[in-house]
């Protein structure tokens, strides 16, 4: 990754106060200095310049074919969240939001992986409760791709009666 990635001194803990609470923080930004965006160059005329991102999820077209989704831009939240200060300014951010919008989750539940590392950040910092999902393979499709489902696995029965649940997930 390199120098481009800016971390706070050891002395300035990471708090809701200090991590990407300051509305001049880009988080875009943050992610392409993690070299985790991509954006199709388009000329002016919108002549595509460069290749398009296949998504993950095929679907049916009209006539019946399987086709996959296609865009111009892909946002690789793995690329940020190897670096512990710019995945707290993402929490922190989030954190806002939350709180901006009256939402006190009880359980944030968060799945693999960025998920994972994400949603607990969020969880420390809205003092909630939290979980991971995992991937259970169910079996395999045509082409022998595995087909997954997410289970709570070790968390079974940890969503209780009346909790107020988020969930976080990077696919």
């Amino acid at each position: 990754m390199g120098s481009n990635v800016e971390s706070k001194p050891a002395d300035q803990p990471v708090t809701a106060q200090t991590a990407g609470t300051k509305p001049e923080v880009n988080l875009l930004q943050k992610l392409q200095d993690c070299e985790g965006h991509y954006a199709c160059p388009v000329a002016s005329d919108g002549t595509l310049l460069g290749p398009v991102v296949g998504y993950a999820a095929p679907y049916v077209a009209s006539d019946g074919s399987e086709k996959k989704w296609v865009g111009l831009e892909y946002f690789n939240f793995s690329q940020a969240d190897q670096h512990p200060v710019v995945l707290y300014e993402f929490a922190a951010r989030m954190e806002q939001l939350l709180t901006t919008h009256g939402i006190s989750p009880d359980l944030i539940v968060g799945a693999p992986w960025a998920g994972v590392k994400f949603s607990q950040a969020v969880a420390l910092l809205v003092f909630s409760r939290h979980i991971f999902a995992e991937k259970d393979v169910v079996g395999f499709d045509k082409d022998g791709k595995k087909i997954e489902k997410l289970i709570l696995g070790r968390y079974e029965g940890a969503i209780k009666k009346g909790d107020k649940v988020v969930s976080a997930k990077s696919w």
